[in-house]
């Protein structure tokens, strides 16, 4: 009786202990020419882009998942940014707010699913695409 009592003491402890999801504050930038493409993917949450005047990419991302993973892969002139799930079989990734800035003259191209989108002051060509968001 007394070894139940203790493993369910013990199993009681554990569901207790379980760690929570940790939100993620992540910081990325990239430098860039003026005309730069800039393509970002979010899945759900937000994501606010406005132009700056520096040839530069700045990323401010806030990740409620600790299993959520962001990309940013800057590759000359091209900036990939991309929130996903580390683990393919668990659900998609958890909201998400992305706040960008890119230089005035970038193109941007976007895809959102369950994300609302802005845009401020960005004079390239701009492809955005939203499911629900």
């Amino acid at each position: 009786m007394n070894t139940r009592i203790t493993t369910l003491a013990a199993a009681s402890l554990l569901c207790l202990a379980a760690p929570a999801d940790a939100e993620q504050e992540l910081q990325r930038k990239a430098p860039v020419p003026a005309d730069a493409a800039i393509e970002v993917v979010n899945v759900s949450g937000r994501v606010e882009i406005t132009a700056w005047d520096r040839n530069e990419v700045d990323l401010e991302a806030t990740l409620e998942g600790d299993e959520d993973v962001l990309v940013f892969e800057a590759d000359g002139r091209h900036v990939r940014i991309k929130v996903t799930r580390a683990d393919k079989k668990l659900k998609g990734p958890k909201d998400a707010t992305l706040i960008i800035r890119v230089p005035q003259g970038a193109s941007l191209r976007a895809e959102m699913v369950s994300s609302g989108i802005t845009v401020k002051g960005v004079q390239g060509e701009q492809r955005i695409n939203s499911v629900s968001g």
